[in-house]
């Protein structure tokens, strides 16, 4: 298992690029990873599989990510072909303290500690191996938590 650890990230985007580097350094393609302003959008893919995951913020507080199948260098990744909805990791506002990377095979895993809270905020994608009748597939998922809300039960 692959494994990086990086000190005071400042915010989402440089997150996404790091991420990115991360994942090439672990076998991964790396289709796209362009800078728009405080924005990132970037795709990659593993050899061999025609999913991609496209990993963005739109913002200063989150990662967003989206799987489709097939890939257009010239689209948003909402407008990606065969595109899957969209899944948001809220950090919150940078610098991120700390953040862990992990990578085996298929799969990335990202732990971000958060500074204003001392808690941590983890997302993963990657390729699902086939089992059985299942083909596999590409997956995102991530920790969303609304600071605006709680839950409480007694």
């Amino acid at each position: 298992m692959a494994y990086q650890e990086s000190p005071t990230i400042a915010s989402p985007e440089v997150l996404i690029n790091q991420m990115m580097t991360f994942a090439a350094a672990n076998g991964w393609t790396v289709d796209r990873n362009n800078l728009v302003g405080g924005n990132r959008t970037a795709t990659l893919h593993k050899t061999g599989v025609t999913d991609y995951v496209h990993v963005y913020n739109s913002d200063a507080t989150s990662v967003r990510m989206r799987v489709s199948i097939g890939y257009d260098a010239g689209a948003t990744p909402a407008l990606q072909p065969n595109v899957s909805g969209e899944h948001q990791t809220l950090l919150g506002a940078g610098p991120y303290p700390n953040t862990f990377f992990f990578g085996s095979q298929g799969q990335l895993w990202l732990t971000v500690a958060i500074a204003a809270s001392g808690e941590y905020r983890h997302f993963t994608c990657g390729c699902l191996d086939k089992n059985g009748e299942y083909d596999g597939g590409t997956y995102v998922d991530g920790t969303y938590w609304d600071t605006a809300s709680y839950a409480a039960s007694f």
